[in-house]
């Protein structure tokens, strides 16, 4: 049975460590419902894994006709996204939770 939407909490540590954690949240996520709201208030400490993650996740859910919501991040998280340069981008509004 697909849901409508599933909640996805991302934890404390979103780094190349939990990577294969946080790929089995979005994995289940995507397998179970058509909408993914992502939560990152949680997370204190982040990397580049975490955005290549969710990009990943991003495109797949867009190849299969789901959709992934960010809420506003964390502000360790947002240190990442502005230190990577996608505030500036064109998806801003995706990365800060607005799209």
């Amino acid at each position: 049975m697909i849901l409508k939407c599933v909640v996805v909490t991302l934890p404390p540590l979103a780094t190349i460590g939990a990577s294969g954690d946080v790929t089995s949240l979005f994995r289940d996520a995507l397998a179970q419902a058509d909408e993914i709201e992502v939560i990152s208030s949680d997370v204190l400490e982040a990397d580049l894994t975490l955005v290549q993650l969710l990009l990943a996740a991003r495109r797949f859910a867009e190849k299969n006709n789901k959709s992934i919501r960010l809420c506003p991040p964390s502000r360790p998280f947002k240190d990442v996204l502005r230190n990577t340069g996608l505030l500036a981008g064109r998806d801003a509004g995706f990365w800060m939770g607005a799209a």
